[in-house]
């Protein structure tokens, strides 16, 4: 988690954009609908009050979702949303589904490159494993 102060001094920096989440974390797909607009609702004016910038993009907390959120999303000034769904972004692409790539701290350069083109990690274990053989062979 971050301090009010910390979302305030990542605000100000040129290259971040502020986005929405939940004010409790919620899990959306768990909340009735007055919850749901509430954290959607309070998450983004929270945030606003904070910062002083326009929040227009939403993070699904665990990528959850069931539907009920894009047209709330929208309603409440929200442009685009993000799941945690590996793929590409493509002209077809809904922005209230938007699909990302997430890279992991403390984790090698190979494996960074298979997170961000999508490769399963399975894939990324077994050519970690066959480098490091053959690393170590040809010492």
């Amino acid at each position: 988690a971050v301090t009010v102060q910390e979302v305030q001094n990542l605000a100000r920096l040129p290259n971040v954009t502020i986005g929405g989440h939940t004010v409790h974390h919620a899990l959306t797909i768990n909340c009735d609908d007055a919850e749901l607009r509430f954290e959607l609702a309070e998450s983004k004016a929270k945030l606003e009050s904070w910062t002083n910038v326009s929040v227009f993009s939403f993070a699904y907390p665990c990528g959850r979702y069931d539907g009920r959120e894009a047209p709330l999303l929208r309603q409440l000034g929200y442009r685009i949303a993000v799941t945690t769904r590996s793929s590409f972004i493509t002209p077809e692409s809904d922005p209230m589904l938007l699909p990302r790539f997430s890279v992991a701290n403390n984790i090698t350069y190979l494996e960074a490159i298979c997170a961000m083109v999508g490769v399963w990690r399975p894939f990324a274990n077994a050519v970690k494993s066959f480098a490091f053989i053959r690393r170590e062979n040809s010492f």
